[in-house]
């Protein structure tokens, strides 16, 4: 016989129905249970951390991170940083830089564990970030951990790990012992907690947070102030090609002859003293904002310079016959300076702009030169210029060695009113060069920021002399120091003879500096 399996009726389901109300008789008596029971229960006590204010680029981004990883975390208690201000302005303590004894007081009046600090950098293309666990019982470091990347999004990774990386630290944390009972949390009157406002958690508005200035590391920082002493050689030499008239100098030559006027200092020349200023205001702020532009100020004069000249033709058989020419020079030079650091550390490519002002003088006393023969005076100058340069160095050894070089071009104003006396007084400004090789080493043994550097500079002159002398008739007084160039009959303006050429006055510096920069 086939048989077919029956439908199930009422009386097979009705076991199924009965459970439920079976159920029901245990499960509305626990309910009512727990909820008598656990209001009573005490709450799971949760630890009250603090995160400061971060310090460095981006530094608000980065600490969101850190407070929305807490505030995920139930055992974590964010305390508002509004009630950190307010309490550290009342305990007298700035916010800000709280010392070990602020740590703990603070910690005490708002029953804080831990605070945490951080600070975001940014070196050779690649960001970091380190946060610092404090202890509220007694404000000393716990612990640190760091996170790093090449993008500042990279750090997004704190907002999921960071509180698995710092639990250890938070964990033995703890708050100092209360000065007085605290308030029920549950009471206390605009506390997010208690549905007021300024909270950090997860569910409140964070705030805004201001990104604040991150120290640079020495080894990275700018140079924002140095002295240097200067003190070296200068050694002089030019040459000008004149046309004079013959005045008696060969009796019965031409009318005119062509002389040669030369300035040569023996060996490395005079001796030179000298000190340079440079200020850079953008770099002074421990964050150095603005560490590419400062100015210079620099002044030099000659020490035992001395020069000597023949008082008649052909009177100076020996050197003891020459008579000495009172002589100095002296520089002032004031500048503005732009420069720029291919890299983060010290050592690293640096390229310089300059533009200023200066005045480069050799004076020679003109009483004494109007003792000399006409052949051997040479015109007193000074020249006013404006100066435009560039520069690079780079630290081959670094801090030990480095080496650097300069080129600059000066356009002159006027070569003095002495010069145009003597040589021409029609005479306008003059245009120069100047070349620099600078080597230096610093020398922190001795103390940081002392350095000690050796210069070659090279620098020149060249003039175009234009016009009649002071003296522009025949005769000229035995105590003027200049005498008439040739001109034409029919015009004496028209100046026929004179420095017949640019005249090129060089120079070649040889020092040493010696000094400090703050950096």
């Amino acid at each position: 016989m086939t048989s077919f399996p029956s439908e199930p009726g009422l009386g097979t389901l009705a076991p199924l129905i009965a459970m439920p109300a079976y159920f029901l008789r245990f499960l509305v008596p626990a309910l009512l249970l727990v909820g008598i029971v656990a209001p009573s229960l005490p709450a799971i006590a949760q630890t009250r951390v603090v995160v400061q204010a971060f310090r460095g680029p981006r530094a608000g981004q980065i600490r969101g991170h850190v407070v929305a990883a807490l505030s995920n975390e139930g055992s974590i208690e964010v305390v508002p940083r509004s009630e950190v201000q307010a309490a550290a302005q009342e305990l007298g303590f700035s916010p800000g830089s709280l010392t070990e004894e602020g740590y703990t007081a603070v910690a005490q009046q708002l029953n804080v564990s831990a605070f945490i600090r951080g600070r975001v950098s940014r070196r050779r293309r690649r960001w970091s970030a380190t946060a610092v666990v404090i202890n509220g019982a007694d404000g000393t470091e716990l612990g640190r951990r760091s996170w790093s990347g090449r993008t500042v999004s990279s750090l997004g990774a704190m907002r999921r790990n960071a509180y698995g990386r710092l639990e250890p630290y938070l964990s033995a944390a703890s708050s100092p012992a209360p000065a007085q009972a605290q308030a029920d949390p549950g009471q206390e009157e605009g506390a997010w907690w208690n549905g007021g406002e300024g909270g950090e958690g997860e569910g409140g508005e964070e705030e805004e947070e201001e990104e604040e200035s991150e120290p640079i590391d020495p080894g990275s920082r700018f140079d924002w102030l140095s002295f240097e002493l200067l003190i070296g050689t200068n050694h002089r030499w030019m040459e000008a090609h004149a046309r004079v008239l013959n005045n008696d100098r060969d009796p019965g030559g031409p009318a005119e002859l062509d002389e040669i006027r030369r300035y040569n200092s023996a060996g490395l020349g005079h001796g030179e003293i000298g000190f340079r200023v440079g200020f850079f205001p953008g770099a002074v702020p421990d964050d150095q904002p603005v560490p590419w532009f400062g100015a210079f100020l620099e002044l030099r004069h000659s020490l035992g310079l001395t020069s000597r000249g023949c008082p008649q033709v052909g009177a100076c058989a020996v050197d003891s016959d020459r008579i000495d020419i009172g002589t100095s020079q002296f520089e002032v030079y004031i500048g503005a300076q732009g420069r720029y650091r291919f890299g983060d550390e010290r050592g690293a490519p640096l390229v310089t702009a300059d533009v200023g002002y200066g005045i480069f003088g050799f004076n020679l006393n003109m009483d004494d030169l109007a003792l000399l023969e006409r052949p051997s005076v040479i015109a007193p100058t000074q020249h006013n210029y404006l100066h435009l340069g560039v520069g690079i160095e780079y630290a081959f050894v670094p801090v030990y060695f480095t080496a650097g070089t300069r080129l600059a071009y000066r356009a002159g104003f006027g070569v003095g009113n002495d010069a145009r006396a003597v040589w021409g007084v029609d005479t306008g400004g003059s245009s120069g060069v100047q070349f620099a090789i600078d080597l230096r080493t610093e020398m922190p043994y001795i103390a940081e920021g002392v350095f000690l550097g050796l210069t070659f500079d090279y620098f020149a002159f060249s003039t175009t002399y234009r016009g009649q002398t002071a003296c522009r008739v025949e005769g000229c007084a035995d105590t003027d120091p200049w005498e008439p160039w040739p001109y034409d009959p029919a015009n004496r303006d028209d100046v026929t003879g004179g420095i017949a050429e640019s005249v090129t006055d060089n120079y070649m510096r040889l020092f040493f500096r010696l000094g400090y920069a703050f950096h």
